[in-house]
C-alpha cells in the first residue's frame, strides 16, 4: 500500500499473456500504472523489502503502443513519464512485435517492451485507486494534426457540471514557460459542433520585474487556449491549440434547487455558511464559486473576477436570493444590475472546525495544521472567507482574507477591502478605492473568530534551504505538477512570522529544469513592534515569485498602478506542499 499516493499495488502470481489478461479485474483492480519516478522507486523498495517477487519473473504493467507504433499509452491516455532500460524499447530491432511492457527486479524495475502473447513467467502487477483528496486525470486533448483525444469527454462535462473543482495542465505552450497548470476560477459552456466546457483562470504576473500584467487564460476542452493580457491600459489577445490534460477533484457536491428570489425555507443558508460550506452558482452557461459568504448583511456572497474584452464583472448574491451583477472598470465607472435570472446553488464541505478564541477547539492543533500547509477558512461573526495569506509563529496566527468588493447599498458605491484577522479575535478591515493607495478608512473590532481547516491530506514534496540545499520527499514536485495537483508554499523566515499561501500560478521550464510558483493576491503588510500584522501604508499589491532553485522574491506594486516599485529577496527555507495525487 502506498498511502501517500492514494493507491494500492499487488502482484498476481499466475502466468498470463497481456492479450488475455483479466487477473487485475478478477482481484478488484486494474493493470498497474506507474506514473512517476517517485512511485516507481517507492514501489521497488516495498517489493524488495517484502521479498515476495522473484527476480526471474516479469510483470505486465499498463504501457503499450498497440494502437500506434511508438505512441505509448495507458488507461489514462499518453504516458506522462517513462522508465525504459538502456536500449529499450527495442521493438524496431526485433523480428516479433513487442507492443506491451513489463518491469522486473531482474532489470531493477526498468521497463522492457515484450510480445503481448508471452505467457511463461509473465505475471501481473495490479493497482487500485480509491476516492481521495487530490485531483484525478479525466481527459487529454492534443491539438496536433490528428486532434488526438483520450478519456471520456461526456463524463468530464458531467463531473464539471456537478460542481467539482477543475485544474488544467497546459503543455507545448510557445511562451516563456513550456508547461504550466491553471486552476479554474469559472466555468463556461460552449457549443463547437459538440458540447464543450471552457475554464477561466486569472493571474497577475510581472514582466521582467518592472511592470505588472494581468493575464486571463481561457482553456477549452476543444484544446484551444486563449490568452488575454492587460498592460498599461492596453489589451492583447491570441489563441493557440495546445496539449491539455484536464483534472477534477473527487469531492462530492449537493445541488440546492433555487430559482431567483427568496431561498427555499427548508434550506438553512445561515447554518451552512457558519459551518464552512463552499458555495457555487450555476447560472445560464456559467458556473463559478462564491469566494465570500455573509450572514446578517445585505449581501450573501460574491464572485469578483469575470473577465471580458472591455471590463470586469462581479456577481453578488444578495440576502433576498437575487443575483446582482456589477460591471466595473474602476471605482468611479461601474454599473449595478439586479437580475431576474434563474440559477442553481451547489454546495460542498471539505472543512472542519478547529479553534475559536471564545472557547472550543485547540490553538495548538490549528498551528499544527497551518505548519503542515493546510488551507484555512475563518468566520469573523458576519463573514466566512477563504484565507489568502497566513502569518504564524509558535503561539499566534494572523490571516489576510481574500480581498472583496463592498457596496453598502448594492446600487452606488463600490470599494475594495482587505481584512486581517488574528487568532486572539481582532478583526481589522481596510477600505480603499480601485486606484488609490491611501485608505478611505479602517475598522477594528474584537469578535468571536472561528477557524476551519480543510480536511485534505497535504504533504511536503520539495524543500530548499539556503544552508542545506534542496531535497525531495518520496512524492516529488514533478509528480505533483504533472499530475495536476495544487501547491501551497511555506516560507520559514528569520522574521517574527512564517508565511503560508497558495501558488496561484505553476510553471515548468524544460531547458533549465526549473519549477516556478507565484502568489499574486496578497497586499503589503507590516510587522508591528508589539507583535502582530497590519496593512502597510500606502497600499501595495504583493507578488511572491519562488523557484525550485530556492530563490524567493517579493515584488510590490502600488494599488491602481502597474509599475513594480521594489523587489526584495527573501532568505527562507521554502517548503512546497501538495495533495497526494489520484490516478
Amino acid at each position: 500500500m502506498l498511502n501517500e499516493y492514494h493507491a494500492c499495488y499487488w502482484a498476481v502470481q499466475s502466468s498470463h499473456s497481456y492479450i488475455n489478461l483479466t487477473a487485475c479485474e478478477d482481484t478488484g483492480g486494474y493493470l498497474a500504472v506507474i506514473p512517476s519516478s517517485g512511485v516507481s522507486q517507492r514501489l521497488g523498495s516495498v517489493i524488495d523489502a517484502a521479498g515476495s517477487i522473484q527476480s526471474y519473473k516479469y510483470y505486465w504493467i499498463d504501457v503499450n503502443d498497440l494502437d500506434e507504433e511508438g505512441i505509448y499509452v495507458n488507461r489514462f491516455g499518453p504516458v506522462s513519464w517513462t522508465s525504459w532500460d538502456s536500449g529499450q524499447p527495442n521493438d524496431h530491432t526485433e523480428t516479433e512485435d513487442q507492443d506491451c511492457t513489463i518491469m522486473s527486479p531482474k532489470y531493477t524495475y526498468k521497463w522492457h517492451d515484450r510480445n503481448c502473447l508471452n505467457e511463461l513467467n509473465y505475471y501481473t502487477l495490479c493497482f487500485y485507486y480509491p476516492r481521495g483528496d487530490g485531483y484525478r486525470r479525466r481527459y487529454v486533448v492534443h491539438t496536433d494534426a490528428t486532434n488526438t483525444t483520450y478519456g471520456d469527454l461526456t463524463q468530464l462535462i458531467a463531473d464539471i457540471d456537478s460542481g467539482v473543482s477543475v485544474r488544467v495542465l497546459i503543455q507545448e505552450y510557445p511562451g516563456v514557460y513550456d508547461d504550466f497548470v491553471i486552476q479554474a476560477d469559472a466555468v463556461f459552456s460552449i457549443l463547437d459542433g459538440d458540447e464543450h466546457r471552457c475554464v477561466q483562470s486569472v493571474h497577475n504576473t510581472a514582466e521582467q520585474s518592472s511592470s505588472q500584467l494581468r493575464i486571463v487564460f481561457y482553456a477549452c476542452t476543444t484544446g484551444l487556449l486563449r490568452q488575454t493580457t492587460w498592460a498599461y491600459d492596453n489589451q492583447s489577445e491570441f489563441s493557440i491549440g495546445v496539449k491539455m490534460t484536464w483534472f477534477t477533484s473527487d469531492h462530492p457536491t449537493t445541488v440546492v434547487s433555487q430559482t431567483m428570489g427568496a431561498f427555499d425555507p427548508s434550506f438553512n443558508l445561515t447554518f451552512e455558511i457558519v459551518n464552512g460550506t463552499d458555495f457555487m452558482i450555476s447560472v445560464g452557461s456559467a458556473r463559478y464559486p462564491l469566494y465570500d459568504m455573509y450572514y446578517g448583511t445585505n449581501m450573501t456572497g460574491q464572485f469578483p473576477w469575470i473577465a471580458s474584452k472591455t471590463n470586469w464583472t462581479s456577481v453578488m448574491l444578495d440576502q433576498e436570493g437575487y443575483l446582482n451583477t456589477v460591471d466595473w472598470w474602476d471605482s468611479s465607472t461601474h454599473t449595478f444590475n439586479r437580475t431576474s435570472q434563474n440559477y442553481t446553488l451547489l454546495t460542498s464541505n471539505n472543512w472542519k472546525f478547529v479553534y475559536s478564541n471564545s472557547g472550543g477547539g485547540s490553538l495548538v492543533s490549528l498551528l499544527e495544521y497551518v505548519d503542515a500547509g493546510h488551507e484555512l477558512k475563518v468566520d469573523t461573526g458576519e463573514r466566512v472567507s477563504i484565507v489568502e495569506m497566513i502569518f504564524f509563529n509558535n503561539h499566534e496566527i494572523y490571516a489576510m482574507l481574500a480581498s472583496e468588493l463592498v457596496s453598502e447599498d448594492m446600487e452606488t458605491d463600490l470599494k475594495r477591502t482587505v481584512t486581517i484577522v488574528s487568532s486572539s479575535g481582532e478583526v481589522i478591515s481596510y477600505e480603499f478605492g480601485f486606484e488609490q493607495n491611501t485608505y478611505l478608512n479602517n475598522h477594528t473590532r474584537n469578535s468571536t473568530v472561528r477557524w476551519f481547516v480543510d480536511t485534505s491530506v497535504w504533504t511536503w514534496v520539495y524543500r530548499t534551504s539556503p544552508v542545506r540545499g534542496s531535497s525531495h520527499a518520496d512524492f516529488t514536485l514533478h509528480d505533483a505538477v504533472f499530475n495536476g495537483q495544487p501547491i501551497r508554499i511555506k516560507l520559514d523566515t528569520n522574521e517574527n512570522y512564517n508565511l503560508v499561501f497558495a501558488a496561484d500560478f505553476l510553471t515548468y521550464t524544460a531547458s533549465s529544469s526549473v519549477y516556478f510558483a507565484s502568489h499574486s493576491r496578497g497586499f503589503s503588510y507590516s510587522f508591528l513592534n508589539h507583535g502582530g500584522i497590519s496593512m502597510k501604508f500606502p497600499v501595495h499589491h504583493l507578488q511572491f515569485e519562488i523557484d525550485s532553485n530556492g530563490d524567493c522574491k517579493m515584488l510590490t506594486i502600488p494599488n491602481g498602478m502597474s509599475t513594480v516599485t521594489s523587489t526584495t529577496n527573501l532568505n527562507a527555507i521554502i517548503y512546497w506542499y501538495s495533495k497526494p495525487y489520484l490516478f
